[in-house]
């Protein structure tokens, strides 16, 4: 058994194993550096997210490495070859793409997806795992747009205007300034803030004995419910669609 570990040092995303075409890719050419040397008959490839705990494995024979390379990754790599290579936007593969501000398939896409409701009713789990895409993509197109203007080049409909702006003392003159203050106000001159439970651990330290005499007094907030794919190692909660009305 060969076997290909892939460290994510990520802990953004959770990153699962079967399947996974990124670590197929690196256990073919595992195989085909070492295949002469080993009798090699599976190959296991091993997904590690110390960051977040997670580690994930899978296993399969050398024959379905080499089916999966002979079918889909050759056609994969034939496509990627052509002039005009097909361009197939997903959740996934547009995730960490540079060029989603200016891709015409996932336009497209996205336009399909916030007006296909005038022609069917999308499911909500045929909709969700498009929403962080589109708001990506969204974001994206701005940054693209300001990039531009910012460059003297014209985007037709759009110009630059002066955003929000807040006040604040001179810097030569905030002794001064703070001194004025002061002989007004006193002690209200100035705001204090105690530090959050965070920042008093990190400021602390774990081992530290005023930390340990601090940790009654720490209370937790309730947590707000979210969104996250069946998949997810989160246990799901029970909703109570009728918390907080009477019955």
């Amino acid at each position: 058994t060969l076997t290909v570990v892939d460290l994510k040092f990520g802990k953004g995303v959770e990153v699962e194993a079967e399947d996974n075409p990124q670590l197929l890719i690196y256990a073919l050419g595992a195989w085909l550096e070492f295949n002469f040397l080993y009798d090699i008959e599976h190959v296991e490839m091993v997904i590690h997210q110390p960051r977040r705990g997670h580690v994930d494995a899978w296993k399969i024979s050398v024959q379905e490495l080499l089916a999966w390379a002979d079918s889909k990754l050759k056609l994969a790599v034939y496509d990627a070859l052509q002039d005009n290579p097909p361009l197939k936007p997903g959740p996934k593969q547009c995730q960490w793409c540079e060029a989603k501000g200016t891709c015409p398939a996932l336009r497209e896409q996205v336009m399909e997806l916030v007006t296909e409701g005038f022609d069917r009713d999308p499911t909500l789990g045929e909709l969700l795992p498009w929403v962080d895409t589109v708001r990506s993509w969204a974001s994206e197109v701005e940054a693209r747009g300001m990039e531009r203007l910012l460059a003297g080049e014209k985007v037709p409909g759009w110009k630059l205007v002066d955003g929000r702006t807040t006040r604040q003392w001179k810097p030569d003159w905030e002794d001064k300034a703070a001194a004025a203050l002061e002989l007004e106000l006193g002690e209200n001159a100035y705001t204090k803030k105690m530090l959050s439970p965070a920042q008093a651990e990190k400021a602390l330290g774990k081992k530290s004995s005023t930390w340990d005499d601090l940790l009654p007094y720490i209370t937790w907030s309730t947590p707000k419910p979210t969104l996250a794919r069946e998949s997810s190692n989160k246990p799901a909660i029970q909703a109570k669609p009728t918390e907080g009305f009477e019955a």
